[in-house]
């Protein structure tokens, strides 16, 4: 185990330190040890994939609890069973007891990973470590991307003291990346938090975001602040000064409070653009990345790129992260930025121009391009601000292609009903690594949340299905013991063949069981002297099951005492008995009731011959010993 980073959480920003985890696309292990406790955050190329916290509070059945999954009657038996079996996975044990569907176990397991990981952020004072190797166990479908848990991370546990230091320290104006727009949905915001994200896309103040948005509240605002600037989603800034004084031209109206109208602009300013809808997966959002790409975030941004994890062109495979430093996230800068500029753009309206109002457009002096700004008349009324524009996933044509393509090549496979090997597209000699690499590339092309993020719409289901296939296979390939049972499987003939082997054992079960029950029936007959039913029952029997030695004797006595003329059956009787006695030779049944019938037609030397043998077999048969006994009697006078 390699180690590759360490130091304080308080050495800089944590939000940046834990944010650069998943931009460089780490595969390994995070550990934060504070006051003698110890969280843990496990990444497979970027995105969170398991986590452990040591509090209570972080428990699988008090995450089910909050989440009406159970009842709080539940939880003593949960806990006790969970205690009595530490080896068992505690969501499976959990969703066993509950009787969670599913689809419902998987959402609490993806619930537990997000409130363990984001605990990390409750951490005030500590040392952490990164190491490339990972110690927690990975189940399949439960990866997070690093966005969603910075963000449930800053809003739920960071201290609003600290968060607003660390803000403060960074800089005072943000303003979203370009790129980095279509990307929102993987943060988890909701729509209460759009309007002050469009506000984020022409840059504000911190400050003027409370004002505006004061609904959300002070600590919500700087939640959704840090967590993009951690993730390297934000310009920042230092604080904007207050706007230079302008002198009034004649005839031109006034300007209001908050109104931009500097006459030194030396740049465009940026056109407020779409926030894209959120995903109604009622979960932690999970990694959705561009299409064509393995899922690997890119390297942390140069200056003057976004800086926003996105993926590498390119698959990876085995990637790890081999610097032994965590740099700062960088803070673009647009180039010959000018404290003008940023006067500028901390006062520009947050919205687009309304309709029908007049434009100005005012040059600069030293020549630079013009910017197109609204002139308001001195009392003009009050209007309410423009609706947001309708919620609409940017569709991003390479990337909905090669879904298509895709799920064009891996379906045909799924309705053929293929092996696991073949429908992820590998060998069956592949190793471990190569399994979980080409299964988290396919999770990450496939997830709902991605798909919502390109634009493709799966109303036939097809992307689900595909990928609740994909989960399965990676379950049973994962698991060593269960890949192993599933080579055998295979090299049986498949599963087609080995369904086919199990379901002629279970019709040749059924039919056990059919006839033993047949059997008994006919032997309760036979004990109330009722023949003609012990007769039906004991034909079914045979029926079920010809070789049976045990129901061939009793079928052919019933049939001999159900019939008139005794004698007229009798050698039929005995050769069917014989065959019987002779099928089973440490069985009694056939040669005592080959005694009883030579005994009713008369032939009671045979007959106590018959008793004696079955005596030899079973010496505590009372009936042979009974009928024995009568027998020797007679003989005797």
């Amino acid at each position: 185990m390699a180690l590759l980073a360490r130091g304080s959480v308080t050495d800089r920003p944590w939000g940046l330190t834990f944010g650069a985890l998943g931009i460089r696309g780490l595969t390994g292990e995070l550990a934060v040890v504070s006051d003698g406790k110890t969280y843990r955050v496990a990444f497979t190329r970027g995105a969170i994939v398991a986590a452990h916290s040591p509090l209570a509070s972080d428990a699988a059945v008090r995450v089910a609890l909050t989440g009406n999954l159970i009842t709080s009657t539940q939880v003593a038996d949960i806990t006790r069973r969970m205690a009595a079996a530490p080896n068992r996975d505690e969501i499976e044990l959990l969703a066993e007891m509950a009787r969670l569907a599913p689809e419902q176990a998987q959402r609490l397991r993806r619930r537990v990973v997000a409130n363990r990981a984001a605990r990390a952020f409750s951490v005030e004072r500590g040392e952490f470590s990164v190491h490339d190797e990972l110690t927690l166990a990975v189940h399949a479908g439960s990866e997070l991307d690093i966005r969603s848990v910075c963000y449930l991370g800053a809003k739920n546990n960071f201290s609003e003291e600290r968060m607003g230091d660390e803000l403060r320290a960074l800089g005072g104006w943000f303003q979203l990346k370009p790129d980095a727009v279509e990307d929102l949905p993987q943060f988890g915001f909701s729509d209460a938090e759009r309007p002050a994200l469009q506000m984020l896309v022409g840059g504000a103040n911190l400050n003027d975001l409370e004002h505006n948005h004061g609904s959300l509240g002070a600590r919500a605002i700087r939640a959704i602040i840090y967590a993009l600037v951690s993730c390297g989603a934000c310009e920042i800034r230092p604080a904007t000064r207050p706007a230079p004084s302008v002198t009034r031209a004649p005839g031109q109206p006034a300007q209001r409070v908050g109104q931009t109208a500097s006459p030194t602009l030396t740049s465009r300013a940026p056109t407020p653009r779409a926030i894209p809808s959120q995903p109604d997966s009622g979960a932690v959002p999970t990694p959705a990345r561009d299409a064509g790409s393995s899922g690997i975030p890119r390297p942390l941004a140069s200056p003057g790129s976004s800086g926003v994890p996105r993926p590498a062109a390119t698959a990876i495979a085995g990637d790890r992260t081999q610097s032994t430093t965590i740099p700062h996230a960088p803070h673009a800068r647009t180039p010959n930025f000018t404290p003008d500029m940023a006067d500028a753009r901390s006062m520009a309206p947050s919205q687009a121009p309304i309709d029908g109002e007049p434009a100005i457009r005012m040059r600069s002096p030293t020549g630079q391009r013009p910017m197109q700004t609204t002139a308001l008349p001195e009392q003009r009324p009050t209007r309410k601000p423009s609706a947001p524009p309708p919620r609409r996933a940017k569709r991003n044509t390479a990337a909905t292609t090669e879904i298509e393509q895709l799920l064009a090549s891996k379906l045909p496979l799924l309705d053929n009903r293929v092996d696991h090997f073949t429908l992820l597209g590998i060998a069956q000699t592949a190793n471990a690594d190569e399994v979980r690499n080409t299964y988290y590339m396919l999770a990450r092309k496939l997830h709902p949340d991605r798909l919502s993020a390109i634009g493709v719409v799966d109303e036939a289901r097809d992307a689900q299905r595909l990928m609740a296939q994909i989960n399965a296979a990676f379950a049973v390939l994962n698991d060593p013991k269960k890949r192993a049972e599933y080579v055998s499987i295979l090299d049986r003939g498949g599963e087609s063949a080995v369904r086919a082997q199990d379901a002629q054992a279970d019709e040749m079960a059924m039919k056990i069981l059919r006839a033993e029950e047949a059997f008994r029936m006919g032997e309760m007959a036979l004990r109330r002297d009722q023949i003609a039913q012990a007769l039906t029952a004991f034909q079914t029997a045979v029926e079920l099951q010809p070789n049976e030695s045990e129901y061939q004797a009793l079928l052919a006595w019933a049939q001999f005492a159900a019939a008139p003329d005794k004698a007229a059956v009798a050698n039929q009787t005995r050769k069917a008995l014989l065959r019987a006695a002779e099928a089973n030779d440490r069985s009694p049944t056939a040669r005592f009731y080959l005694g009883r019938v030579e005994r009713m037609l008369g032939k009671e030397r045979e007959a106590l011959q018959h008793f004696k043998e079955v005596l030899r077999i079973k010496p505590g048969h009372a009936d042979a010993a009974s009928e024995a006994r009568v027998l020797e009697s007679r003989l005797k006078r």
